[in-house]
């Protein structure tokens, strides 16, 4: 039999047909590399890190089923994430296998496994472009969390809410008599 026959795929479409079939496998309950990028994207949104994409790259690749990407405004965010994932996850019995960038702060890379955690300053983010580089790979939507729900909570009631922290007038200090004069 060939290895097409075992496939169940024939033709210059196959790969296509089995993209699409990692995508819609990658997205079952249980799959514990999932889970483990979910929770990964969960994290990062918790300290703020922006947009937070899940690659799927199991079906590109032999060293990773998922790639997890942030990006922070600062270097010294990228640190701070960096050290929270490793110890939250440490602590729920996931060690990362391997961590290098801690020390430059414009990408901290950590290998989970089956999950590789990208953490980019912004700008490196951009050089880098693995998102580009990944094109191929089927984007997992990032599940709603308790933290993306907070944040929207809080963003709809601070434009809902006209009396909220933002929108109320500073207090002005009293004019002394030397500030008439001046």
């Amino acid at each position: 039999m060939s290895p097409q026959a075992t496939s169940g795929t024939a033709g210059p479409s196959s790969k296509k047909k089995a993209t699409a079939r990692k995508s819609t496998s990658t997205r079952a309950k249980g799959d514990p590399a999932l889970e483990l990028a979910n929770r990964v994207a969960e994290l990062m949104l918790e300290k703020k890190a922006a947009d937070v994409a899940i690659l799927a790259v199991g079906s590109l690749t032999s060293f990773a089923d998922y790639f997890v990407l942030g990006s922070c405004q600062a270097d010294r965010q990228v640190q701070a994430l960096g050290r929270h994932l490793a110890e939250t996850l440490k602590k729920e019995g996931h060690p990362a296998l391997s961590t290098e960038g801690e020390q430059q702060s414009h990408w901290v890379l950590m290998d989970f496994g089956g999950v590789v955690a990208h953490v980019f300053y912004e700008p490196a983010r951009e050089y880098y472009d693995l998102d580009g580089l990944w094109a191929d790979a089927p984007r997992v939507s990032v599940e709603d969390t308790e933290a993306e729900k907070k944040a929207a909570a809080r963003k709809k009631a601070a434009s809902d809410d006209p009396a909220a922290p933002a929108a109320k007038p500073r207090a002005r200090r009293a004019r002394s008599t030397d500030d008439a004069d001046a």
